[in-house]
This record gives C-alpha cells, structure tokens and sequence, in this order.
C-alpha cells in the first residue's frame, strides 16, 4: 500500500484487491482512509468515488464495493453421477433420435425446426447443480 495524499481531509492509499480484502477482514477499512483499487475509492467497503490519477469523480450511491455470498454446504443437489441422465443410455437415445431425422432436407426445412435446447443443456445443469455441493 502506498499513501498518495489526501482527498478532503482523508488519508488515500493505492493498494491491490488482496491489499484491500485483507484489510477488510482484519476490520481496517473502518473509514479512516480511502483505498483505491484499480481507479475505484472505497471507504467502509462503499464505492465513494473513481481516481483517475488527477482527478475525481464522486460517486452517491453508495455502492458496496465487495459483497460477500454466504453458500448453504448443506444444499444437496438433484443431479449426482449416480442418477445423472447423461449416461451412456441417453447418449445412445440421442444418437438413435438424432440418426432418424438424417434425411435430405433443404436449408429452410433446417431453419424451421423447433429446437429441444432442454435435451442440450443437461449435462450443463448437472455440471452447476455438483459445482453448488461442493
């Protein structure tokens, strides 16, 4: 961290997020001085302003600058590899699907079809629904 002067009375320091984050969750960013992160002053983790290196442009809105998102470890979720329908029995219905529908057709016939993205997306699902178990 490096003290780069005042902004109306109050010390400002140019630091790194890490910099930052650990003053955070030692409880120093108690509003005594200003932390610029990237351009953005934060004081008592609220967004007062953006530093450009010359000049500053106050910000009201109080914004939060770092939220923190509390995650529920007991959540299970509905799809594990287990019960997971991407399975090789569902790789097979879709190959069995997907070679019955390969016939001639014209561009337009192609254009027509109503797409089944819910066939599509299983495995991306299942994939977020074992990223919130972990």
């Amino acid at each position: 961290m490096k003290n780069i002067g005042k902004y109306n009375g109050v010390p400002c320091y140019t630091c790194t997020n890490v910099e930052w984050k650990d003053c955070y969750d030692r409880g120093n960013d108690n509003g005594k001085q200003i932390f610029i992160i990237d351009g953005v002053m934060v004081r008592k983790n609220k967004i007062v302003g953006h530093y450009d290196g010359q000049h500053v442009k106050d910000r009201y809105d109080e914004q939060p600058y770092y939220v923190e998102v509390k995650v529920d470890k007991q959540k299970k979720a509905d799809f594990t590899a287990e019960n997971s329908k991407w399975n090789e029995e569902f790789v097979e219905e879709v190959k069995a699907a997907q070679e019955g529908r390969m016939t001639a057709a014209s561009y337009e016939e192609l254009v027509k079809q109503d797409i089944d993205f819910s066939k599509y997306s299983t495995i991306v699902d299942e994939f977020f629904a074992l990223l919130d178990v972990n």
